[in-house]
């Protein structure tokens, strides 16, 4: 049986500390699989062209700039019927002001993503390595703040506790209060509803 080979562009879409990701339904090993846009590119369609043209498709998100010199390639193998097919998907990365998402119909929900969450919600280890590679170039480029731990040492003497002379009163309440409290579910803590 002949190998058929099949592209596909996507893109890792950034916006202000998370990532969206996509619901692609059922698959043979998650009930929920996620990832990230991403579809065939067309005879005529560079790499770009189809990721630009599969994320606005999937999301509805117009507003995508493309961050040069990143490209992070990814194949597998799958079966469709008796075919084998081989499968290369060039994920790019895009940048997004926009976050309002207007999924396609083969999608089952969004979710914008920390890269923390990212890495624990991603389905497949190769889309777990894309995102760690892309969170590698968006802090190498200077969009993602490292985060840098510096020890300042001062030299000041704690605060003294207030001294009293009386012991404070404490104020006991009923049994009847606290279990209408308990079932109110503000555990005593008043709540704004404005």
């Amino acid at each position: 049986m002949a190998i058929k080979e099949e592209f596909s562009a996507g893109i890792v879409l950034y916006n202000n500390g998370r990532y969206l990701l996509l619901n692609y339904g059922r698959s043979w090993r998650a009930k929920n699989r996620w990832g990230f846009t991403k579809g065939h590119i067309e005879r005529s369609e560079t790499v770009r062209e189809a990721a630009l043209r599969e994320a606005f498709e999937e999301t509805g998100i117009k507003g995508i700039k493309i961050l040069n010199d990143f490209e992070h390639k990814v194949v597998y193998y799958f079966n469709r019927g008796n075919q084998r097919i081989k499968k290369t998907v060039i994920y790019l990365i895009g940048l997004t002001d926009e976050t309002k998402v207007h999924i396609s119909s083969e999608h089952f929900g969004f979710y914008w993503a920390t890269y923390e969450e990212a890495l624990r919600v991603l389905t497949f280890e190769n889309t777990k390595r894309v995102i760690k590679a892309a969170e590698k170039f968006l802090k190498e480029r200077g969009i993602i703040e490292t985060k840098t731990e510096t020890k300042t040492e001062t030299k000041s003497k704690p605060k003294p506790k207030p001294k009293s002379k009386t012991k404070p009163k404490t104020k006991t309440k009923s049994t009847k209060s606290i279990s209408k409290v308990d079932k109110s579910g503000t555990n005593g803590k008043r709540s704004n509803t404005n």
